[in-house]
């Protein structure tokens, strides 16, 4: 698998969870997907090689963490679950307000859990849009690479293998070594 788009969410339609995966999104590209990545996927919200279980989703991060030496605490986990249950990209004080008074959760505590999320690459920033989404390519090293639609707002990640040893190779050259890569392509879809 060289190429593969994950619809994440379109911004200004009300779509319901279980038809996210929209009907110009190539099936076979999902099969080859799933068959591809060795670890299970988050929510197809985010993730069209996604299952949507997301209490499944949420263990496997837990074990990302501990894996990792780190730990899932009750409210990066509630964090993680509202990004992987929303629609589309949530901005910090949005998650804050949804946080049902957990705690004393104020504006560094979303950001505090938020920051957690990145670094553990179990979530991404798109910085254009000030704005968060669960990460689903949490079990391998991989480019984030967000595709804006100026005109409809709607969001792809491209999962490119080849793009990620281009990179690699230039930084490799240039002697830099990466903490993370986010790319943004902004434009439209030819549809």
């Amino acid at each position: 698998m060289d190429l593969i788009l994950h619809p994440i969410t379109h911004l200004r339609s009300v779509v319901d969870r279980t038809t996210l995966i929209t009907a110009d999104f190539d099936q076979a590209k999902l099969g080859e997907c799933r068959q591809s990545c060795n670890t299970t996927r988050m929510t197809n919200t985010h993730l069209g090689c996604a299952p949507i279980n997301i209490d499944d989703a949420l263990a496997e991060a837990e074990a990302v963490c501990e894996a990792r030496g780190a730990r899932l605490t009750k409210i990066r986990r509630k964090v993680l679950r509202l990004l992987l249950d929303s629609r589309e990209p949530a901005k910090a004080y949005d998650l804050l307000e949804k946080l049902d008074g957990e705690g004393a959760a104020k504006p560094p505590t979303i950001y505090r859990a938020l920051d957690f999320l990145l670094e553990m690459g179990l979530a991404h920033k798109i910085e254009s849009l000030n704005a968060y989404i669960a990460c689903g390519h949490w079990g391998h090293s991989h480019v984030a690479v967000f595709l804006i639609d100026t005109e409809t707002s709607e969001i792809q990640e491209l999962h490119s293998d080849r793009l990620k040893g281009v990179l690699d190779e230039e930084l490799k050259r240039v002697g830099f070594s990466s903490k993370s890569s986010i790319i943004e392509v902004h434009g439209r879809f030819d549809r």
